[in-house]
């Protein structure tokens, strides 16, 4: 029995590859994307214990300008940044869903191409079957043939 070939296996290699470079790239896109989450939370804590500090120094009656200012400007700094990475995880969240639509999209077509290849295997299974059952018929009534030739030969004599 010969073995089953499926025509557009270099097909279904191409776009499983595909697949596979459309996880990467989600995955490394999501992975920067926490790096920014995790950078944001350490400098809005940041921004959060400065405004404390700012508080204390002004809460106790006696001022350092120079002490207020540098805080101040530190922590419009800080808004700056964290500004920046909310921009930057708006970029990024926009990419993360170009790259789930392109997964998903290659994921189809790896999916439609391997049923069609199931289907195809399946069909290929069943004409063997086939082929196979009607050539053991073959053989069965050619054996059937020749002892019911022989059967007349020995009762014609």
């Amino acid at each position: 029995m010969k073995k089953f070939h499926f025509r557009l296996e270099s097909l279904l290699i191409l776009r499983g590859n595909q697949r596979d470079l459309c996880y990467q790239m989600l995955a490394e896109v999501l992975r920067q994307d926490r790096e920014l989450e995790t950078r944001r939370q350490t400098q809005q804590s940041d921004q959060t214990r400065q405004r404390d500090e700012l508080r204390t120094l002004e809460a106790g009656g006696r001022l350092d300008v120079a002490v207020a200012l540098e805080r101040r400007g530190y922590l419009a700094q800080l808004g700056r940044q964290l500004d920046e990475l909310d921009r930057q995880r708006n970029l990024l969240s926009q990419q993360i869903s170009l790259c789930r639509k392109s997964l998903v999209k290659a994921d189809q077509s790896v999916r439609s191409l391997e049923n069609l290849k199931d289907r195809q295997k399946q069909e290929y299974l069943g004409n063997q079957q086939r082929s196979a059952d009607l050539e053991l018929e073959e053989t069965w009534r050619a054996s059937g043939a020749t002892t019911t030739t022989g059967r007349r030969t020995s009762s014609g004599e």
